[in-house]
């Protein structure tokens, strides 16, 4: 599931949104997980490459807006 970025919001305010998914989904028993953290955010590459590199990609707005929905037959 990826959230779509509301003109003007930030990438906390999108983070705050996918959290506040998460926790609906949660009290439905619906367990999701934040998968896919990018590169330049782990940290060996955040501690030695300037974090700006990650905004630049678009990686961090994905980060910030995508939940992985569980899949499997039950």
């Amino acid at each position: 599931v990826k959230l779509t970025r509301r003109p003007g919001e930030s990438l906390e305010q999108l983070a705050a949104r996918r959290k506040g998914l998460y926790l609906a989904l949660r009290e439905r028993k619906i367990l999701t997980q934040v998968h896919y953290i990018p590169v330049p955010m782990q940290p060996y590459y955040r501690d030695r490459v300037c974090a700006r590199s990650c905004d630049a990609c678009g990686a961090r707005a994905y980060y910030s807006a995508c939940l992985s929905l569980p899949l499997f037959p039950k």
